[in-house]
């Protein structure tokens, strides 16, 4: 069965759990034995709104992010940060979320980073 199969089966019991017993995604995928990402995803397709900082899995470590940091552009930080991913951001087939810039920019991602409460690693590719 697959994870999205799993998620609609279970569909009133974690959105129960998470609101009700504010059981965290984490918690919900080690039982429902799917992807941190899968459960958020499928929360937030549901209309339930996460949490500020959730667990996510990238890479095999847990990180932090704000989730919800987006979901109302309710400043000129926002926009400007929004803005700022439309032009220089991406989304992988997995809805990863990456921004690509040069190197000498390494300071503006620090400052996005502070602004959406990120703990992911800045990395350099060639």
């Amino acid at each position: 069965m697959r994870a999205s199969e799993i998620m609609e089966l279970n569909k009133d019991t974690i959105i129960d759990l998470y609101l009700i017993d504010k059981t965290s995604s984490l918690k919900l995928s080690k039982r429902f034995s799917v992807s941190v990402d899968t459960v958020i995803k499928k929360l937030r397709e549901w209309g339930i709104a996460t949490r500020g900082l959730e667990h996510n899995s990238h890479g095999g470590k847990k990180t932090k992010v704000n989730h919800s940091y987006f979901n109302t552009i309710d400043s000129e930080e926002k926009a400007y940060w929004l803005g700022f991913m439309c032009a220089d951001g991406y989304v992988t087939d997995k809805d990863y979320v990456g921004l690509s810039l040069a190197r000498i920019d390494k300071g503006h991602i620090e400052k996005f980073k502070r602004a959406i409460s990120s703990h992911h690693k800045i990395a350099d590719y060639i």
